[in-house]
């Protein structure tokens, strides 16, 4: 079986900050988990806090509603795919993970022993073209429509049969429990699954650390030196409301832009050249528009950060949430250059890796932000998932 992207729908990841708030006749509609089928109970991390803090406050809405649609080509066995899902289910304990808060001083994640991820099946083999690519828009829609409930789901999967060699495969989860970069692993690790089993020969496993070994890692740090890096990092930023507030677009659109090949690779080359990350580059270019609109030479906004940097053995390969949002502060002058610009970015990120973990939260009162603020109004996200297409 090959696979390949035929789309993908991500919300963007934002760092939000917030109290958690519960309520008493919620709790009594708590369901219930059976105490033998838990294996683990672990604190949330800040930025899965904000994003539980907007989960409850805003119960219509699909924001952090993840859903990856895959298009499949193949002869797909369904009862192998079932089995492929429980494997990596059962490989992955954020994919039995489900969430308590009603009736609790702090909210927690709970790692059940056994979690089956229930796969929906549609034929839409009968139906002309038109109409197959309509049900399959609202079947999609209908997904992200449909509430994801914490307490009791994990993965929602999907799969329409066009013919009998072509699917797509609709994955769907809350942003809570995993980033982009898991994305890649639980994709990987499923299609080795299925050509193991199709094979008639178990899949392999690997064994990796657990997310509760990262949740571990972030509460070790050392509040202090966390607070003596950013209040140095934030010096003389002051807080300006009109700044910090004012928007320049009068609605929220989408737009998508493609780089062409050849702009691309001089981008590379241009980086290469000066000892930068095209991270740096990109977020110098995007510091420099930011100047301008706003008519300053100091200005922040905001990263997302991989996570993948800390010292944990084999992070790289873990499914979990461990991104985080920070600032970015770009100073400038009539002296400094473009490519000065983009080296001090360059620096400052290499400077800052061990800083990474320290909740936005935290940084906000670091620099002096009154709570009815923010540091930035602004967030530049780049993504890069572990996937080599031509593997499948």
């Amino acid at each position: 079986m090959k696979i390949k992207f035929s789309n993908i729908n991500l919300l963007t990841a934002r760092d939000l900050e917030g109290c958690i708030c519960y309520h008493e006749e919620e709790s009594k509609m708590q369901t219930k988990l059976d105490r033998s089928n838990v294996e683990d109970v672990i604190p949330l991390t800040a930025m899965q806090e904000g994003m539980l803090f907007h989960y409850i406050k805003d119960p219509d809405s699909s924001e952090y509603h993840e859903q990856i649609s895959l298009g499949l080509t193949g002869n797909i066995d369904l009862e192998l795919m079932q089995k492929a899902w429980d494997f990596v289910t059962q490989k992955n304990e954020m994919l039995r993970t489900v969430y308590r808060w009603k009736g609790i001083d702090k909210p927690i994640q709970v790692v059940l022993k056994n979690h089956q991820v229930v796969m929906r099946n549609y034929d839409l083999s009968g139906k002309e073209v038109t109409e197959k690519e309509s049900f399959l828009d609202e079947i999609k829609k209908d997904d992200l429509q449909n509430r994801i409930d914490i307490e009791s789901e994990t993965l929602r999967i999907t799969l329409c049969k066009h013919t009998e060699s072509d699917y797509t495969m609709i994955i769907s989860n809350h942003h809570i429990l995993y980033d982009g970069w898991s994305s890649g692993i639980i994709i990987k690790e499923l299609i080795s699954a299925y050509h193991a089993l199709y094979k008639g020969v178990e899949p392999s496993v690997t064994l990796k650390n657990k997310f509760s070994e990262y949740v571990k890692w972030v509460g070790s740090q050392d509040k202090e030196v966390q607070k003596n890096y950013w209040e140095n990092y934030l010096l003389g930023v002051e807080q300006n409301d009109e700044l910090f507030s004012r928007s320049h677009l009068s609605e929220m659109k989408s737009y998508k832009s493609v780089i062409e090949e050849d702009v691309s690779k001089r981008i590379k080359e241009f980086a290469s050249e000066n000892g930068l990350t095209i991270a740096s580059v990109l977020y110098s270019a995007w510091a420099v528009v930011m100047q301008k609109l706003n008519s300053v030479d100091d200005i922040i906004f905001g990263i997302t950060t991989s996570g993948r940097n800390h010292p944990i053995k084999g992070i790289e390969n873990m499914v979990g949430l461990f991104i985080n949002t920070i600032p970015l502060r770009a100073q400038t002058d009539e002296e400094k250059t473009l490519i000065q610009l983009a080296k001090k970015i360059n620096q400052t990120m290499k400077e800052g890796h061990e800083f990474e973990s320290t909740p936005l939260i935290d940084i906000n009162k670091y620099a002096g932000i009154s709570d009815h603020s923010q540091l930035f109004n602004s967030l530049m996200v780049i993504e890069n998932y572990p996937l080599n297409m031509s593997d499948y």
